[in-house]
């Protein structure tokens, strides 16, 4: 009998306590925004994914139209809850084989999300975006294709890593239409700023394991990322290391070194079309 009160009388000080804490600190979140990458499935229903923002559980499916030929596919759609937020159908008579959606969440607690086509070869891309959850739809906010198409003709992004509200993406990109040659990887930053992700500076870090090249065509170098004031001329076949580099959707820049002297290197066709990948050199 005592013990039966003993517990009562517990249960009834921990329920008041409860209750006190709730008052005294209405503010506090029931758990805090983890930054990080989830990938996703295409054609799986998703309910415990947060997508709107308001702190609860979303409906989430990104839907495939599959083609006749087996594994093709020409569109896809994004539903939230139950409706229609975003649609893609690849243009003329493209189809994609890979679909690779990613989850990017940052440290604010915001969400966005990374979606890439592609058909057949590993660096064709179709499309890859960054998308935003907005007014019940999902907008473009960053379009990859704009920076890459430019400088190369076939290239891959994928979100490699995100540390509080910055996001890294790394970019691959090939160069020759027949040879399958690369230009190497890049990593762009992408930091959250004015409600959305915005480049974070035109300056990109160079893989070193992809940064050695052979000039295809003679071309001259800049003193500055800025093509105005020259500084010495490449021949074709000379031999560079590039360790920094400067992207934009209108120009892409390499720092490149010869012997001890750096200069800087305009990207363009008949300079990156014979360029080689390190891999290429070993062999």
């Amino acid at each position: 009998m005592k013990n039966k009160r003993i517990c009562k009388l517990t249960s009834a000080l921990l329920m008041m306590a409860m209750i006190a804490s709730m008052l005294l600190f209405p503010g506090i979140p029931a758990q805090c925004a983890t930054a990080g990458l989830t990938k996703l499935n295409a054609d799986k229903v998703y309910t415990n994914l947060d997508l709107t923002g308001d702190g609860k559980k979303d409906r989430f499916k990104i839907q495939r139209t599959k083609e006749k030929a087996k594994g093709h596919f020409r569109r896809f759609e994004i539903s939230v809850n139950g409706k229609k937020a975003y649609t893609y159908t690849c243009i003329y008579q493209n189809v994609y084989t890979h679909l690779n959606p990613t989850l990017i969440s940052l440290s604010n607690g915001k969400k966005f999300l990374f979606i890439s086509c592609r058909n057949g070869d590993t660096h064709r891309s179709i499309t890859t975006d960054v998308l935003q959850y907005k007014d019940d739809k999902f907008e473009p906010v960053i379009d990859f294709d704009e920076y890459c198409k430019r400088h190369c003709c076939t290239w891959k992004a994928w979100p490699k890593s995100v540390k509080d509200n910055k996001v890294n993406f790394g970019v691959s990109m090939e160069i020759s239409k027949t040879k399958g040659y690369y230009t190497g990887d890049i990593v762009m930053q992408f930091v959250y700023k004015g409600g959305t992700l915005k480049q974070n500076d035109s300056a990109a870090h160079v893989d070193q394991d992809t940064a050695k090249f052979i000039i295809g065509i003679d071309t001259w170098t800049y003193l500055k990322p800025d093509a105005t004031n020259t500084c010495y001329k490449l021949l074709a076949g000379d031999m560079v290391l590039a360790d920094q580099c400067r992207i934009s959707p209108k120009t892409m820049y390499l720092r490149v070194r010869r012997g001890n002297v750096k200069a800087w290197m305009l990207l363009k066709d008949g300079v990156i079309g014979k360029t080689l990948y390190k891999k290429d050199l070993e062999k």
